[in-house]
């Protein structure tokens, strides 16, 4: 978020707090994603007993 800050205090605009917002939920999402996959593959030996 400081590059966000830092953005905004040259253009006073606020979109670039909701653009990185969005990014963040973005990468928040893919990363939520990756670890279920991740955890699932981890715990399938569990599933089988």
């Amino acid at each position: 978020m400081g590059h966000g800050q830092l953005l905004y205090g040259r253009t006073y605009d606020v979109m670039v707090f909701g653009a990185a917002g969005i990014i963040y939920l973005i990468v928040n999402g893919l990363l939520t994603l990756l670890m279920r996959l991740v955890e699932r593959k981890a715990l399938a030996f569990e599933r089988r007993s």
